[in-house]
């Protein structure tokens, strides 16, 4: 067998790394996650969940203009984003059994104010319980996931106090 030269090792480890750094099916074992890791796993998208069925039952509402539609799409895509960044921890399809089934109050959310006052509601509910739960965490690369989902949704607590505001 022929031994490969420098440069051919370096290629093929080049091309394996690369092949890491792509690879769609890279995820993060749950295998080595406690039981509240995966509890606030679950917990979290299905706050993000909640809160996405809740920006397009807003996005819905006709009393919103472009400018509000425009900043509740980015929200939307945010929140996508937090729960793509959790599931990268695979979770047992029977953990994910227990997720609750949430409806959005529309009725009682008329208005452009009372919708964003409740999505102002919902995102500093959801911000506090994720800074309390980030607290008995044990992986840290959750830990690090959790903290740019709590930065994130931050952002979108101020762009709808932003929005708010401006209904005044």
């Amino acid at each position: 067998m022929k031994k490969l030269t420098r440069s051919n090792k370096i290629i093929l480890l080049f091309i394996f790394f690369l092949f890491l750094s792509i690879n769609p099916s890279k995820r993060l074992e749950a295998e080595g996650l406690k039981r509240v890791d995966i509890e606030v796993i679950i917990a979290i998208i299905v706050t993000q969940e909640e809160t996405i069925e809740a920006l397009i039952e807003f996005n819905k509402l006709n009393a919103i203009d472009n400018k509000s539609k425009t900043l509740i799409n980015n929200i939307l895509k945010t929140h996508e984003l937090n729960i793509n960044e959790l599931n990268k921890f695979k979770i047992e399809k029977e953990e994910e059994q227990g997720l609750i089934n949430y409806e959005v109050p529309v009725e009682d959310l008329k208005s452009k104010k009372k919708f964003i006052d409740y999505l102002i509601d919902l995102s500093e509910t959801n911000i506090y319980s994720y800074m309390e739960a980030v607290e008995d965490i044990e992986s840290s690369k959750l830990k690090i996931i959790i903290n740019r989902v709590i930065e994130r949704d931050k952002i979108t607590l101020k762009n709808l106090i932003m929005m708010s505001e401006d209904t005044y």
